[in-house]
C-alpha cells in the first residue's frame, strides 16, 4: 500500500514538470501542438503569437515546453515548409553509451537537412517530463536556443539575411523514429514583481 502511495506521488509530480521549477500552471495560455508526423503539422504565423517578446534586434523570442524525444522547431519566410527554410532539430533520448544524442540548427530543402550545427543533448528531453526551451531569432540572422530565459544558448548558428530571412512563420514536426512528441509555445513569460 506505501509503495502505491509513492507511486502515485511520483506519478503527479512527475508527469507535468521537468524539474520542480516547471509547474502546469506554467502551461496556461500556451498554444498546444501534438507531432503526428515528419512533416510540419501546423503552421503558426510568428506576428500572431501573442507572447512574443522581441527586443530591438529580434524577430522571435519565445518561450516554450517539448515533451518527447525527438522534435523539430521549423522557421519560414512563408506557410510553405516544402521550401527551403531553417531547421531547428532537438534529440534528447536517454541515451546509449555507445550512441550520441545530439541537436542542431540547419538549412532545409524539402526533407533534406544541409549541414547543421550541433551540440550532445542526451537527456535533454524526456517521453515523460516536459523541458522548458526559449527560441530567440534576431534579425542579423542568428537562430538561438537555451533552456532558461537570460542563459547563453547551448545551440546558435548565424545565417545569411539574405537567404529565407527573417522567417514570419512557425511549424513544428517530428522525428521519424518516434512515434509521439508534444510541443506547447507561445507561453506567457513570468513577470518578476
Amino acid at each position: 500500500m506505501i509503495l502505491n502511495k509513492w507511486l502515485i506521488l511520483i506519478i503527479a509530480c512527475g508527469c507535468f514538470a521537468y524539474d520542480e521549477n516547471i509547474k502546469v500552471t506554467d502551461f496556461y495560455e500556451c498554444e498546444e501542438v501534438f507531432l503526428k508526423s515528419e512533416d510540419v503539422n501546423d503552421v503558426y504565423p510568428i506576428s500572431c503569437l501573442w507572447n512574443n517578446q522581441i527586443d530591438d534586434n529580434e524577430v522571435l523570442r519565445i518561450k516554450l515546453y517539448v515533451l518527447g524525444y525527438d522534435m523539430q522547431i521549423r522557421l519560414s519566410d512563408g506557410d510553405d515548409f516544402s521550401k527551403e527554410h531553417h531547421g531547428i532539430y532537438i534529440s534528447g533520448n536517454i541515451g546509449n553509451p555507445n550512441w550520441a544524442v545530439k541537436s542542431g540548427i540547419a538549412l532545409v530543402s524539402g526533407t533534406t537537412w544541409g549541414p547543421a550545427k550541433e551540440v550532445i543533448t542526451t537527456n535533454l528531453t524526456n517521453n515523460f517530463f516536459y523541458t522548458e526551451l526559449f527560441l530567440v531569432v534576431t534579425k542579423d540572422g542568428w537562430i538561438s536556443l537555451s533552456q532558461h530565459k537570460d542563459a547563453k544558448p547551448f545551440l546558435s548558428k548565424q545565417f545569411s539575411v539574405y537567404r529565407n530571412f527573417p522567417p514570419t512563420h512557425i511549424g513544428f514536426s517530428r522525428s521519424q523514429f518516434v512515434k509521439y512528441a508534444r510541443v506547447l509555445f507561445d507561453c506567457p513569460f513570468k513577470v518578476e514583481l
